[in-house]
């Protein structure tokens, strides 16, 4: 007994040292426990999560559980000390704590009734994933459908091949493309020979015909990915080869010209051959300065004139490209 007239706890434990050691032990791991406990909600709950509506309410939480914790710290030191006075203000400290944090805990207990059970939220994620997969499904199927339009509005419907809003396109992309390349680019301009006379002679059946197997020919004379044949307008053919110096397009015109000679198709009396027969005229951009689709289409068109006066069934150069 001290001046005060209080004994520390520790005397009336004096005569059985385990209850003394259980005391000691289950207050001090109690204490370390509140106290971890404080820490990790001081870190995951107000520092690293701080745009959390409820923050203000973890922290009151983790003062609390501190407040518990020097609690039990205050019965350990008693056991040996008697200091009552600061015992029972820690716990009044406590005491006011577990009020504010009663009353602060109240206004959430209407959000955590409302808030989804885990069978509800898996199956609202069901529903989500289903409904993202009908997108998904639809999405896929815009995609496509666009594809399909957009090729059916570039397509010639009696040849299958690029119609002349295609060709267009394409020409653009591969003078740009030669132009960033610095490597040649050739246009071959193709038209049927004397096709007006052919269909007087036929009919027009078999002038579709005739130009579908043209087109057909001329496609598997096209051996490379880079070439790309066009029906210009009526029985006017087109072929974009990329990469291709005038030496190169002169050779594929001459492989394209042989070709459809070798069909050996009849031809009408008044054509200049007895068999159907084409010009082609050739075009390289072989300079900056005719890196431009316009040009480059005007001299291949002037080149099939020159085939056409020079008496048909031929290959002509642009005059440009032979500087």
């Amino acid at each position: 007994m001290n001046a005060s007239g209080f004994m520390p706890h520790g005397m009336c434990f004096q005569w059985q040292p385990g209850v003394l050691f259980l005391h000691t032990i289950s207050d001090g791991l109690i204490a370390a426990s509140y106290f971890t406990i404080a820490a990790v909600l001081a870190y995951l709950g107000i520092r690293r999560r701080r745009e959390l509506p409820f923050v203000s309410t973890i922290a009151m939480f983790a003062a609390f559980i501190v407040a518990c914790g020097l609690t039990h710290v205050a019965s350990i030191v008693v056991i040996w000390k008697p200091l009552y006075w600061t015992e029972g203000w820690i716990s009044a400290a406590t005491a006011v704590l577990s009020v504010l944090t009663a009353v602060t805990l109240v206004p959430l207990f209407p959000r955590l009734m409302a808030a989804r059970s885990p069978r509800e939220l898996e199956h609202l994620n069901g529903l989500l994933s289903a409904t993202a997969a009908v997108a998904a499904d639809a999405n896929r199927k815009m995609t496509e459908q666009a594809a399909i339009l957009l090729a059916d509005s570039t397509t010639d419907a009696l040849t299958g091949t690029l119609n002349r809003r295609g060709f267009d396109s394409y020409l653009a992309a591969t003078v740009a493309k030669a132009r960033r390349s610095a490597k040649a680019a050739s246009l071959l301009m193709i038209d049927i020979d004397d096709f007006k006379a052919f269909n007087d002679t036929f009919g027009h059946p078999a002038g579709d015909a005739c130009l579908a197997t043209t087109a057909a020919i001329i496609k598997l004379a096209c051996h490379r990915p880079g070439d790309l044949l066009a029906r210009f307008g009526g029985d006017e053919f087109a072929v974009i080869a990329e990469a291709t110096d005038e030496y190169g397009a002169m050779r594929l015109a001459e492989r394209i010209r042989a070709a459809v000679a070798a069909l050996n198709i009849e031809h009408a009396a008044t054509a200049h051959f007895p068999t159907l027969t084409i010009s082609v005229g050739v075009a390289t951009v072989i300079d900056d300065a005719e890196m431009v689709p316009a040009i480059l289409l005007l001299r291949a068109d002037q080149a099939l004139y020159r085939a056409k006066e020079t008496g048909r069934n031929c290959v002509a150069i642009a005059e440009s490209a032979q500087r």
